[in-house]
């Protein structure tokens, strides 16, 4: 299993995806809560974050699991994707 660090450094690539590298270090200066911020203020943007994640990580979250909570902060995220990971984990 994946470590915290490297589950983060994976949410981070997606985040310069959709909001460009040189954007989040120049314009959010890496702040997490902003960055998210941002991502969520555009609908489309929200979406294709939490596909980009379910694709990165081959899972799938539920609906429930999608709310204002999941974009406060990569950490909350990352405990999702760990969460959603042990259910479709093979026993």
């Amino acid at each position: 299993m994946m470590n915290n660090n490297n589950i983060k450094d994976r949410l981070l690539e997606i985040v310069y995806t959709i909001l460009g590298k040189e954007t989040v270090n120049e314009i959010y200066k890496n702040d997490e809560r902003t960055m998210l911020n941002a991502i969520v203020s555009v609908s489309s943007n929200a979406i294709l974050f939490v596909t980009l994640i379910e694709d990165e990580f081959e899972i799938e979250f539920d609906d429930d699991d999608i709310n204002l909570a999941f974009f406060s902060c990569l950490d909350y995220i990352i405990c999702c994707i760990k969460n959603t990971t042990k259910k479709f984990s093979p026993k």
